[in-house]
């Protein structure tokens, strides 16, 4: 029998459940900033807004945007050749 002692870093693998999603593709300066901002609003404390964009200044701006406001931005990344995914836990 073998004994085996693995270290995890749990931080790593938080749960990421999504409470709402926001397909935002199509849609131009500053309507991806103000609708994000608008739905997280609406959103309860700990909930994970999923926002799908096609705009690549948005994928800059709605993080920024979102971490000003006091929210947890948990990813970015690129989903599609020009598609990003950002997820968001609202404070």
């Amino acid at each position: 029998m073998l004994n085996h002692t693995v270290n995890v870093n749990w931080c790593c693998f938080q749960v990421k459940k999504v409470t709402a999603t926001l397909d935002l593709r199509g849609e131009v300066c500053p309507l991806p900033e103000l609708k994000s901002r608008r739905m997280i609003r609406k959103m309860r404390s700990g909930e994970v807004l999923k926002i799908i964009i096609d705009y690549s200044m948005s994928a800059d701006r709605i993080p920024r945007i979102m971490k000003s406001y006091g929210h947890e931005v948990l990813s970015v990344k690129k989903i599609e050749n020009a598609v990003w995914e950002i997820l968001v836990r609202s404070k």
